[in-house]
């Protein structure tokens, strides 16, 4: 009679336990996250992190997360969410054994998409007159549109809603 292995012996549930930590699993959820189409970041937590990035709680053979992510612009935001949390559920599932019961993502900032072409920087923008409130290239509110704002046709917005130039007095 041939030798029986160990695993054979001894049914699977009684060879022991794995346990899996959350920081293990919200750094796989993190890097899964990250290989998204248009996901351009995703927090992490460590050592220099105070606060935001990726948490997951364990609770047996459940799971948690909580993802921050960063998105390209001008990409549909809940097209990409959900398809991060397919693809993180399916990951951490894979990769883990454990079921993902929930995953909350915040997008926390967009930025301009590596793409080369894009639109938006040389649409031109309407230029807005003056109105009574102030002179051109000034912040005060005024005007049918409620705004002065004037807008050289091609310029890119950075940092804020409108961008300013002085008319030629």
């Amino acid at each position: 009679m041939p030798a029986q292995s160990v695993r054979e012996i001894v049914p699977p549930e009684r060879r022991g336990r794995t346990d899996i930590p959350g920081r293990v699993v919200s750094r796989i959820a993190a890097r899964s996250a990250g290989e998204v189409a248009r996901v351009r970041e995703v927090g992490e937590r460590g050592p220099r992190t105070f606060h935001g990035g990726t948490r997951a709680t364990v609770d047996g053979r459940l799971t948690t997360l909580r993802l921050d992510v960063t998105v390209e612009y001008p990409a549909p935001i809940r097209q990409v969410t959900r398809e991060v949390r397919r693809h993180v559920a399916e990951r951490v599932r894979a990769l883990t054994g454990l079921d993902v019961g929930h995953i909350d993502i915040e997008v926390v900032d967009v930025v301009p998409s590596r793409d080369a072409s894009r639109p938006w920087d040389t649409a031109p923008m309407p230029v807005v007159p003056a109105g009574p409130a102030g002179p051109p290239g000034s912040a005060g509110l005024g005007g049918p549109a409620g705004a002065t704002a004037y807008r050289e046709p091609g310029t890119r917005l950075t940092g804020g809603a409108t961008a300013y130039r002085e008319e030629p007095g």
